[in-house]
């Protein structure tokens, strides 16, 4: 999935039909890229960049999960990378994009298919 998602709680629908956000920011949606490369690929590359992993734990309603949440150390955003079934996605919410979290999500989704991905699905 290539795309963002939109978060209702922050924006409401105007008589004209346009959206205006519920909060003072610019942008109030979500970003979610499915990446093409396994988790561990993703984590690599995050590493060869600077990022650390600030927290690791399973999404809450999704058994079986992993979710990390990676930082560059000093700098403000928050890259938040998660695997389920076979699918690793990274997502970039709005008030967290630091100025460097929304490229590197584009960045991450662009690397190609790896060999070891295509076998584990």
């Amino acid at each position: 999935m290539l795309g963002v998602t939109h978060d209702p709680s922050r924006t409401a629908l105007q008589s004209d039909g346009s959206c205006y956000a519920g909060r003072s920011t610019i942008n109030s949606f979500v970003l979610e890229l499915d990446l093409k490369v396994t988790a561990d690929q993703a984590l690599a590359k995050c590493r060869e960049r600077g990022l650390v992993v600030r927290s690791e734990r399973a999404l809450a309603a999704r058994a079986g999960s992993h979710h990390w949440h990676l930082r560059v150390p000093g700098r403000a955003g928050t890259l938040e990378l998660s695997e389920w079934q076979n699918r690793v996605w990274v997502k970039v919410h709005p008030m967290r994009d630091g100025g460097w979290a929304t490229a590197l999500a584009y960045e991450l989704a662009a690397l190609p298919e790896s060999e070891s991905s295509r076998r584990s699905r």
